[in-house]
């Protein structure tokens, strides 16, 4: 969990980033710079892909946990990079607050998309019933989903960015990975 402080701080730079005409961050140092000001080290290594963040946080004892969420296809059998995606075999939203459990507080994910091909920061805000989930990037800032529009956009890119690269010659692994940060 972290203060609230942090989180508006992480949310402020999202939002920020999103709306400059020039010189806004990629995906992954968006990530990477959001991380940064939640642990309020503005020097900490992180790398040039999420899979190369995660493993230098997690070697820093910062990762609680984290899961691998894979595709179906259109004939509901696992993706292998080889056939299109159709839709996820699990809830990224329900895996989230599984990952949470019975705990309140504020809670922060990496979250790779098509197996790193778009790192996006998922923030958790939990009071007992009360839960606000947001997907946050360089795209649209920070942005309240439910599960609904969690998943969806999440199936949504998946499938738009498997097709475009398929029709130029490379079919990419769909699968969707979280990581729980930590103090």
């Amino acid at each position: 969990m972290f203060e609230k402080s942090k989180i508006d701080k992480m949310k402020v730079f999202f939002n920020e980033n999103f709306n400059k005409e020039e010189g806004k961050m990629v995906c992954i140092v968006t990530l990477n710079h959001g991380i940064r000001i939640l642990y309020n080290d503005m020097k900490l290594r992180l790398g040039s892909q999420i899979d190369h963040s995660m493993k230098s946080l997690e070697e820093m004892g910062k990762i609680r946990s984290y899961k691998v969420l894979e595709f179906l296809d259109k004939n509901n059998k696992k993706t292998t990079g080889v056939t299109e995606p159709h839709q996820l075999i699990t809830s990224v939203y329900e895996t989230l607050l599984e990952m949470i459990g019975s705990e309140n507080g504020n809670f922060v994910f990496g979250l790779s998309i098509m197996d790193g091909y778009h790192s996006v920061t998922i923030i958790v805000e939990k009071n007992n019933d009360k839960i606000d989930v947001y997907r946050c990037d360089q795209n649209e800032g920070c942005v309240k989903n439910n599960k609904n529009e969690l998943d969806g956009y999440i199936t949504s890119k998946t499938n738009s960015w498997w097709n475009k690269n398929a029709e130029k010659g490379t079919k990419m692994k769909t699968r969707t990975t979280l990581w729980l940060l930590q103090q």
